[in-house]
């Protein structure tokens, strides 16, 4: 069997990359992303807001997102990577005071994690207060590639 740093290169490298082109709205005290579009997919292992792992192992995960804040309001807000929907892993948390109140702006972050055959994982972003409302901009209207979710094995174990 051929490999290379413990992979097993004789079947597919667990990976994907997946975007949404619509905008979504997040409401209340924060929600998961929902990601349509597939850009890949290698192990078809990811299904609307959800990537189930395919094999124990290291994996770089990360997302690009760009938020519309104009509608937010000062407080606090943060971007994380959740596992099995108890653990995250926070990309970005930012403390939006008065003055920051109005715009947009680009959160980009990645991590390396240790997961398990069958771990979910799903990109969760946080708002401090409810009844806020915090509009992520989809890929069509922004003319970016976000919002852009990704994962890679880099190790098995």
């Amino acid at each position: 069997m051929a490999t290379n740093n413990s992979i097993n290169l004789q079947k597919p490298i667990p990976r994907f990359a997946v975007v949404n082109n619509a905008d979504q709205t997040i409401t209340r005290m924060g929600g998961y992303l929902s990601f349509a579009n597939k850009i890949f997919d290698t192990t078809s292992s990811f299904s609307g807001t959800t990537y189930t792992v395919p094999t124990s192992g290291v994996y770089l995960l990360g997302a690009i997102l760009n938020i519309d804040y104009t509608t937010l309001g000062a407080g606090d807000l943060s971007v994380s990577i959740s596992v099995n929907s108890s653990y995250s892993y926070v990309l970005i948390s930012q403390k939006l005071d008065a003055t920051d109140v109005s715009g947009y702006c680009i959160v980009c972050g990645s991590t390396v994690v240790k997961l398990q055959a069958a771990d979910t994982v799903q990109c969760y972003i946080g708002i401090d207060e409810g009844g806020r409302v915090l509009n992520i901009v989809g890929a069509t209207s922004s003319g970016i590639r976000a919002p852009y979710f990704w994962g890679h094995l880099i190790a098995e174990i």
